[in-house]
């Protein structure tokens, strides 16, 4: 077990708008500039959306 704080961050693009999923120590995920599109598709695969 380590103390590293581990992060990969993930850019994706949905025709021209760009988003970012954040994948940090592998427990927490977090996605930032969400299209509509995305996020349909994020809710019909079974996650839900948390804003904050």
């Amino acid at each position: 077990m380590t103390d590293h704080y581990l992060w990969v961050n993930v850019l994706f693009r949905d025709k021209k708008h760009y988003s970012l999923l954040r994948i940090e120590s592998g427990i927490d995920a977090d996605l930032y500039k969400l299209s509509k599109k995305s996020k349909k598709l994020v809710k019909r695969n079974g996650l839900f959306l948390v804003k904050y």
